[in-house]
């Protein structure tokens, strides 16, 4: 017997079977539910992602 799944045997999730990520009937999901829209990063990345860098390191070193 193996143990260790092959990808055909991956059961990809059924998101009509879950309770929405907002329910108020359940306490841990109002706890973790997102109040706001996500924000996307990936553009703010790709524009400059060495002067994000030298930015937050410097900035990290002069609050040292």
């Amino acid at each position: 017997m193996n143990d260790k799944w092959s990808p055909r045997e991956v059961v990809h999730r059924d998101y009509s079977s879950h309770p929405p990520a907002y329910a108020p009937g359940y306490k841990t999901s109002v706890l973790r539910s997102p109040k706001n829209a996500l924000i996307s990063l990936q553009n703010r990345c790709q524009r400059s992602p060495a002067r994000y860098l030298a930015a937050t390191t410097s900035a990290l070193w002069i609050m040292t």
